[in-house]
Protein backbone atom coordinates (compact mmCIF):
# COMPACT_ATOMS: atom_id res chain seq x y z
CA UNK A 1 0.00 0.00 0.00
CA UNK A 2 1.49 3.29 -1.12
CA UNK A 3 0.65 6.58 1.46
CA UNK A 4 0.44 9.85 -0.12
CA UNK A 5 3.24 11.84 1.50
CA UNK A 6 3.22 15.67 1.29
CA UNK A 7 5.76 17.54 2.43
CA UNK A 8 7.46 14.71 4.91
CA UNK A 9 3.80 14.29 6.65
CA UNK A 10 0.42 12.23 5.82
CA UNK A 11 -2.08 14.02 5.56
CA UNK A 12 -5.08 12.12 7.13
CA UNK A 13 -7.08 14.20 5.64
CA UNK A 14 -6.57 12.91 2.05
CA UNK A 15 -7.86 9.82 2.99
CA UNK A 16 -11.95 10.79 3.99
CA UNK A 17 -13.90 9.33 1.78
CA UNK A 18 -15.67 12.14 -0.81
CA UNK A 19 -19.27 13.03 -0.46
CA UNK A 20 -20.19 10.75 -3.56
CA UNK A 21 -18.34 7.71 -1.36
CA UNK A 22 -21.10 8.47 1.65
CA UNK A 23 -23.64 8.69 -0.52
CA UNK A 24 -22.87 5.57 -2.06
CA UNK A 25 -22.52 4.00 1.74
CA UNK A 26 -26.08 5.31 2.42
CA UNK A 27 -27.58 3.80 -1.48
CA UNK A 28 -25.67 0.65 -0.52
CA UNK A 29 -27.17 0.41 3.36
CA UNK A 30 -30.57 1.66 2.95
CA UNK A 31 -31.50 0.47 6.29
CA UNK A 32 -28.38 1.83 7.87
CA UNK A 33 -28.63 5.64 6.80
CA UNK A 34 -27.79 6.83 10.14
CA UNK A 35 -24.87 9.57 11.23
CA UNK A 36 -23.88 7.07 13.46
CA UNK A 37 -23.29 4.47 10.54
CA UNK A 38 -21.90 6.86 7.88
CA UNK A 39 -19.54 8.63 10.29
CA UNK A 40 -18.38 4.91 11.41
CA UNK A 41 -17.73 4.14 7.69
CA UNK A 42 -16.15 7.22 7.44
CA UNK A 43 -13.86 6.69 10.36
CA UNK A 44 -12.28 2.98 9.59
CA UNK A 45 -12.03 4.07 6.14
CA UNK A 46 -9.21 6.89 7.21
CA UNK A 47 -7.67 4.25 9.61
CA UNK A 48 -7.70 1.28 7.32
CA UNK A 49 -6.37 3.86 4.36
CA UNK A 50 -3.46 4.99 6.65
CA UNK A 51 -2.27 2.03 8.92
CA UNK A 52 -4.61 -1.05 7.20
CA UNK A 53 -6.18 -1.90 10.35
CA UNK A 54 -8.74 -0.45 13.34
CA UNK A 55 -7.75 -0.42 16.83
CA UNK A 56 -9.65 -3.48 19.02
CA UNK A 57 -11.42 -1.84 21.81
CA UNK A 58 -12.03 -5.04 22.86
CA UNK A 59 -8.79 -5.73 24.04
CA UNK A 60 -8.49 -3.96 27.27
CA UNK A 61 -4.73 -3.16 26.22
CA UNK A 62 -6.22 -0.93 23.31
CA UNK A 63 -8.98 0.50 25.86
CA UNK A 64 -6.19 1.74 27.96
CA UNK A 65 -4.63 3.22 24.86
CA UNK A 66 -7.92 4.82 24.60
CA UNK A 67 -8.54 6.13 27.77
CA UNK A 68 -4.79 7.37 27.52
CA UNK A 69 -5.38 9.20 24.67
CA UNK A 70 -9.07 10.90 25.76
CA UNK A 71 -7.18 12.20 28.92
CA UNK A 72 -4.32 14.35 27.27
CA UNK A 73 -4.97 17.62 25.69
CA UNK A 74 -5.82 17.35 22.53
CA UNK A 75 -3.15 20.20 21.69
CA UNK A 76 -0.41 17.08 22.89
CA UNK A 77 -2.15 14.69 20.68
CA UNK A 78 -2.06 16.56 18.00
CA UNK A 79 1.52 17.62 18.37
CA UNK A 80 1.97 13.82 18.97
CA UNK A 81 0.68 12.49 16.17
CA UNK A 82 2.45 15.49 13.71
CA UNK A 83 6.04 14.48 15.30
CA UNK A 84 5.13 10.44 13.87
CA UNK A 85 4.65 12.30 10.33
CA UNK A 86 0.50 12.82 10.11
CA UNK A 87 -1.28 15.75 10.11
CA UNK A 88 -4.65 14.96 11.53
CA UNK A 89 -5.87 18.51 10.05
CA UNK A 90 -8.75 18.66 7.35
CA UNK A 91 -8.56 21.83 4.99
CA UNK A 92 -11.22 23.73 7.30
CA UNK A 93 -9.13 23.61 10.23
CA UNK A 94 -10.78 20.68 12.08
CA UNK A 95 -9.35 17.41 12.68
CA UNK A 96 -10.05 14.21 10.96
CA UNK A 97 -12.85 12.34 12.31
CA UNK A 98 -10.72 9.52 13.81
CA UNK A 99 -7.95 11.97 15.29
CA UNK A 100 -7.85 9.87 18.82
CA UNK A 101 -8.00 6.46 17.15
CA UNK A 102 -4.88 7.67 15.02
CA UNK A 103 -3.29 8.71 17.86
CA UNK A 104 -4.10 5.11 19.72
CA UNK A 105 -2.54 3.16 16.81
CA UNK A 106 0.79 5.98 17.06
CA UNK A 107 0.83 4.60 20.81
CA UNK A 108 0.49 0.96 20.09
CA UNK A 109 3.03 1.24 17.18
CA UNK A 110 5.41 3.12 19.73
CA UNK A 111 4.73 0.44 22.81
CA UNK A 112 4.93 -2.30 20.46
CA UNK A 113 1.83 -3.33 20.69
CA UNK A 114 1.04 -3.90 16.89
CA UNK A 115 2.99 -3.42 13.74
CA UNK A 116 1.83 -2.42 10.81
CA UNK A 117 2.71 -4.35 7.88
CA UNK A 118 2.82 -2.24 4.28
Amino acid sequence: KIIDIDEGLIRAAKYLPSEEDIDKIKDENEIEKSYEIIYSKRHEGVLLSLFGDVPNYSDPVFEGLWDEVVSTDPEKVFDYCLQKGIDLFDKDGRPVPPWRDIAVILLALDKGIMDIIG
